[in-house]
């Protein structure tokens, strides 16, 4: 008695790629972890610094050609 693997080999493989997409879809739950505290990179202060900074690096490597 010979068995085929023909008619299960499609169904392992699309039994493996649906549960590789609940897999996938499962990992993108959002999690949110706020401690009521700002992180340094919203604040305004270093933005505007980080601006003042890098066009001064432009200026002065542009003046030494």
């Amino acid at each position: 008695m010979k068995k085929h693997f023909s008619n299960s080999l499609p169904t392992c493989i699309a039994f493996l790629v649906f549960q590789l997409m609940a897999l996938t879809s499962f990992a993108q739950v959002d999690v949110d972890i706020d401690l009521g505290q700002e992180e340094w990179y919203e604040n305004p202060v270093y933005l505007v610094l980080g601006g003042i900074i890098l066009v001064l690096a432009i200026v002065l490597i542009s003046r030494r050609k």
